[in-house]
């Protein structure tokens, strides 16, 4: 599935469409990762996650990959706003099953912690179709 299909299923129902800034910080962040990933050597969302390097090491601040990823060619440092985008961002990509981060990662990550009152409001209700063609199982 490319970036713009994955793109088309996070701004689909059931994820909000209110226009409130929380829902464009997660948009913001959704566009910043995807396009980390889309950078990425791999034939699926999933390949690429791997490939990235986020989950070598849970105990580290895995955002600044893809902030540094959206720095490239700038001389500045990454806007507080888009360091707040870019967990929501990782958050609705995992809630639509495009990825599937380890059990380590999720256990071990600092970002993890701070979704938890999230995830009731981001999972897609039991009963929707999932984003087919996305993950492959893991080895």
């Amino acid at each position: 599935m490319g970036r713009d299909q994955v793109w088309g299923h996070l701004i689909a129902a059931p994820f909000p469409k209110t226009g409130s800034a929380p829902e464009r910080a997660r948009r913001r962040g959704m566009a910043i990762v995807l396009g980390w990933l889309a950078d990425q050597p791999g034939g699926s969302w999933q390949d690429r996650w791997l490939a990235a390097g986020a989950e070598a090491d849970p105990a580290a601040d895995w955002r600044l990959l893809p902030l540094t990823w959206n720095l490239r060619g700038s001389e500045g440092r990454p806007r507080q706003r888009d360091q707040h985008a870019v967990a929501p961002g990782l958050l609705s990509l995992i809630a639509a099953d495009v990825l599937r981060p380890g059990l380590a990662w999720l256990l071990g990550s600092r970002t993890p912690s701070s979704w938890r009152p999230s995830w009731r409001g981001s999972v897609i209700p039991p009963g929707s179709p999932p984003c087919p063609h996305v993950l492959r199982p893991r080895p």
